[in-house]
């Protein structure tokens, strides 16, 4: 088990049984490589002697951007095709190390755009039955391509041409560069699936696919990309191991095959055990110390001045007690809820920090609800009450969030948030319990809550659900409270805030 390729399969063992006992579709994709190849051709045998570093072609990234001899082969088909178009897609999207894998921070740009954490996936349905995710790291994320040329899109567009497929699964893209394998493992584990999705990993080494392909199933099936068809398509490689849009498209429509087209696609098999119990036990123990470790080791807060400036700020504000807790609020305006959910979580911990979202983007600014919120809880003794910044609640971390009094039938993917503030915030001011208020009425914050539910645990913070409060028997909401002030009728919130905010209320409307 001190092998990394042992350990890898007999976690692969888990992953396939996690997802078979859920009536999932599991498929591993074996990874793009020069060296599994057969034959080779001019380019490729090129390709396999090059090295980065100083005595080689230098930094890989500034290569690939400089646009090399053989791209003119790759790309120049493209009517897109520029230096510009190139140094698109060949930009690194930044990405931030979390125990639940690299996690991309948003991006956006004319070919390359990132939204809560996913690579964008061109034709996704906006109603469909079932999902798709596609897990791996450089050649799932799409390094190299435009949006519409990842390999996650390219299997969407087979899905939507299809007359019986057609409208039934959503493609999302989980790639993100520089994933170890066993990282991508324990992201796998966290996914959020339903029966008869499907779930890919694709870019696994060939030795283990080879190792583990006695065990397909019906449900658990295997993909070894077939580049023999290469040389009709010119160059498919852009380095030693990762291939273009061409490629992409190649890998797509094997999957496709596979999935969809395959003679034992049932979908009736049963779950079966791969592994002996003390087996998994150990494989899980260790998986969770090396995607620990990884994160130590690997953390690319250099890149982020603004979140380690932040993460330095809160290191002045730790305390020494047994228990903290968290609650993490809008305030919009603060209402007597929020602080009924402040004083419950206050009463249960020793110690309790009080996020206010930084954001400016509410109908009272960031500084008149902080005011009312400091105000409001300094009779609090073990509350201190904190400004959020740009990586709790912000459009950085959960940009679907704001958009939920227009849209409330968005799809919320908070994991950016989450990730972040397990991996990096909770530790260092040593939260174990993060407190969230109940919520009935916004299905955006419902998602963001049930979110929390699945992802905090797996850092070791757990989330109890406080119940709201009622005035008059309404359940009392900052929504209600703007909705009085916008109608002229602030003589109905008396009973829905403290005097604090009242005070703030007043001062406006009479400016």
């Amino acid at each position: 088990m001190n092998d990394q390729r042992e350990l890898n399969i007999s976690l692969l063992k888990v992953v396939a049984e996690f997802f078979l006992k859920r009536n999932v579709n599991f498929v591993i994709v074996a990874g793009h490589d020069l060296n599994n190849l057969e034959s080779h051709t001019e380019t490729e045998s090129w390709l396999k002697k090059i090295r980065f570093n100083q005595d080689g072609v230098g930094d890989r990234i500034a290569w690939l951007k400089s646009a090399p001899k053989h791209f003119e082969a790759l790309y120049s088909d493209l009517p897109q095709y520029s230096k510009e178009y190139i140094n698109n897609i060949f930009t690194p999207v930044p990405n931030i190390n979390t125990r639940r894998g690299r996690a991309n921070l948003d991006h956006k740009s004319r070919y390359v755009n990132v939204s809560n954490g996913y690579r964008h996936t061109v034709g996704q349905p906006e109603v469909y039955d079932n999902s798709i995710f596609i897990v791996g790291g450089s050649s799932t994320y799409g390094f190299g391509c435009e949006d519409k040329h990842t390999l996650p899109s390219l299997f969407q567009k087979l899905i939507n041409e299809s007359k019986f497929l057609r409208n039934t699964y959503s493609v999302f893209n989980l790639g993100a560069r520089g994933n170890p394998k066993f990282v991508d493992i324990y992201k796998l584990l966290n996914l959020n699936v339903l029966p008869n999705d499907i779930v890919v990993l694709q870019g696994v080494d060939l030795d283990i696919v080879k190792k583990l392909s006695y065990l397909r199933t019906d449900m658990f099936h295997f993909v070894f990309p077939n580049f023999s068809e290469r040389n009709n398509m010119e160059e498919l490689f852009f380095d030693n191991g990762h291939v273009t849009y061409k490629g992409h498209a190649l890998v797509a429509k094997q999957l496709f095959k596979n999935l969809f087209f395959s003679s034992s696609n049932n979908k009736q098999s049963k779950p079966i055990r791969f592994l002996a119990e003390e087996e998994r036990v150990r494989a899980l123990c260790l998986l969770d110390k090396f995607t620990h470790e990884f994160t130590l080791l690997h953390s690319n807060l250099d890149f982020y001045p603004e979140l380690q400036h932040y993460l330095d700020e809160l290191k002045l504000l730790r305390v020494t007690a047994e228990s903290v807790g968290a609650v993490v609020v809008n305030s919009n305006p603060f209402t007597l809820g929020h602080r009924h959910l402040i004083e419950c979580a206050a009463s249960k911990m020793d110690y309790l920090f009080v996020f206010v979202v930084e954001e400016d983007l509410s109908y009272f600014s960031f500084k008149n609800r902080l005011a009312m919120v400091q105000e409001g809880t300094k009779d609090i003794a073990n509350v201190t009450v904190v400004r959020s910044g740009k990586y709790i609640m912000s459009t950085t971390t959960c940009p679907s969030y704001f958009s939920r009094e227009e849209k409330q039938t968005v799809e919320l993917d908070a994991s950016t948030d989450m990730d972040i503030f397990g991996e990096y915030i909770a530790p260092i001011l040593n939260i174990s319990v993060r407190y969230v208020g109940e919520e009935p009425l916004c299905n955006i914050t419902n998602q963001h809550n049930q979110q929390m539910r699945n992802i905090l645990p797996t850092y070791g913070v757990r989330v109890e659900v406080i119940k709201r409060i009622l005035s008059k028997n309404n359940i009392i909401s900052a929504s209600l409270v703007r909705n009085y002030i916008q109608g002229s009728a602030v003589d109905r919130i008396e009973d829905l805030v403290p005097p604090v905010t009242l005070r703030h209320i007043n001062s406006i409307v009479n400016t």
